[in-house]
């Protein structure tokens, strides 16, 4: 006779691995004809699955919101201010920069802030 093990304790089991980890072996569990002739197994299956799923998906739909985001600010058009001595320059504090537009960016300020 078979021990009995409660679908959340494999659960909390599965849960102590890596998402994509998790899902390969919940179902390579799945594929066992034993598990799948307990109704308990048939019954909590779909609930792992589901469940599991999220946890494999979510990061990629992290990064999408991520990404989605960052393309809003970058496309938002920049507010020009006039001076009274004829400047015009864009408003870049609510703006975002990476890699060489950054550096080049630090660098001039580094070079203004040295000639005032």
């Amino acid at each position: 006779m078979l021990p009995a093990i409660s679908i959340q304790a494999i659960d909390d089991e599965l849960e102590k691995y890596p998402p994509r980890m998790a899902w390969d072996m919940l179902n390579q569990l799945n594929s066992s004809p034993i598990l799948n002739g307990i109704d308990a197994w048939r019954e909590g299956f779909p609930m792992l699955l589901e469940k599991h799923r999220k946890r494999l998906f979510e990061p990629i739909e992290e990064q999408r919101e991520l990404t989605e985001a960052m393309k809003a600010v970058a496309e938002r058009p920049t507010n020009s201010y006039n001076y009274g001595n004829g400047a015009v320059h864009d408003d870049k504090r609510s703006q975002f920069m990476l890699g060489e537009e950054r550096a080049n960016m630090l660098q001039q300020k580094q070079i203004e802030k040295a000639n005032e």
